[in-house]
């Protein structure tokens, strides 16, 4: 019958088993080369850089927050007020600069100074008229009316065209002269002491007056003043930090805060007090906290009294604690509430709620 299943002879079954043992040989060995080549690609300690990168502790962050200098602060202040696109500076030629606004906003804020003592001034020779003549390196060099040597800081010296170029000038100046021109630039090495006295041209000194108008802009009062407010804001989120740190300890472990007075040093200021003592022998931070700002009294800030304790307890109950418990209690199939209350030794009566859930 057409319906009726035709068995297979003893030698179709032997092909069929050699074809199915040809094709596992050849999956395993596509599987292998395919786990070898993406071996290959990985970095050897990849795993425990992710492992390491993942664990960063808080204490690090805020530490290294801490450590932060004014430079840094100020690079960060600069970047974040201001959203640009500044060039990094392509060369300490001036013949290169490309003038724009951007390339401007990045000179101000890194100013170049020149530096005669880089110069080889054995290949700054020209042939001016008839002799061959080199850069005078006084050239740099100002005499004040009384005496005083000073450096000629916008003076700039350029490689690639063995010429002399204001920076000044080069930034600001409407009118092109051979020392603000970036195709040619100043070459006349016999007249360049007369030349000189292009700081005294009046194109020049509106030029600085920009200059300096701009830098007051990026480097006035009003960024130190911001950057004195992120080292102190910086100065409280660390010592807010080992304070909630120090709370999550002890309501962890259910151990009391208060003792019989808050004065740092006593035997009997409770825990809180004496786990942030505790702290402070090996935290520089919180030791010259507590060298500054304790045993101040009222009136002071010094975020150490039972107040702010208090107040931190407070906001963590609201922010996580209550809302952790609640969601237990909700998912919770059953679970269970013991109230008990009992006056203290002041006479107040001290209610306490405990909820067992089952999860």
């Amino acid at each position: 019958m057409s319906g009726k299943r035709t068995k297979l002879s003893g030698a179709e079954y032997c092909k069929r088993a050699e074809e199915k043992k040809k094709k596992e040989k050849e999956t395993i060995s596509q599987t292998l080369n395919i786990q070898i080549s993406s071996k290959s690609t990985l970095k050897p300690d990849s795993d425990e850089l992710i492992e390491n990168s993942l664990k960063l502790d808080s204490d690090e962050l805020v530490e290294n927050l801490m450590k932060t200098d004014d430079e840094t602060l100020k690079s960060d202040i600069n970047v974040s007020c201001e959203i640009t696109n500044v060039p990094i500076c392509p060369s300490q030629d001036p013949a290169l600069w490309d003038i724009n606004s951007d390339m401007v906003d990045y000179f101000i804020r890194n100013p170049v100074e020149s530096n005669p003592k880089i110069i080889n001034f054995d290949n700054t020779i020209r042939k001016c008229g008839e002799f061959n003549r080199k850069l005078p390196y006084d050239i740099f060099k100002r005499k004040l009316l009384n005496g005083e040597i000073k450096d000629r800081e916008w003076l700039l010296y350029s490689t690639s065209k063995n010429a002399l170029f204001c920076f000044y000038c080069l930034l600001f100046s409407n009118k092109k002269t051979q020392f603000s021109s970036t195709d040619s630039g100043f070459t006349d090495w016999k007249k360049c002491f007369e030349k000189v006295e292009h700081e005294k041209n009046l194109t020049h000194n509106e030029s600085i007056r920009i200059w300096f108008s701009r830098r007051k802009i990026t480097t006035g009062i009003d960024v130190e003043l911001k950057i004195e407010l992120e080292k102190k804001e910086l100065y409280w989120r660390s010592i807010i930090h080992r304070l909630i740190e120090t709370i999550i300890f002890l309501s962890g472990r259910g151990l009391a805060f208060r003792g019989d007075n808050e004065t740092l040093g006593s035997k009997n200021n409770g825990n809180y007090l004496g786990c942030l003592e505790l702290i402070a022998k090996f935290d520089p931070l919180m030791s010259n906290h507590l060298d500054e700002y304790g045993n101040k009294g009222r009136g002071n800030v010094s975020y150490l009294s039972h107040t702010i304790c208090d107040k931190l307890i407070t906001l963590m109950n609201k922010s996580s604690v209550l809302h952790k418990i609640v969601n237990e209690i909700t998912s919770a199939k059953y679970f269970s509430l013991i109230v008990d209350s009992t006056p203290d030794i002041t006479k107040f009566d001290q209610l306490r709620l405990l909820l067992d859930t089952l999860i």
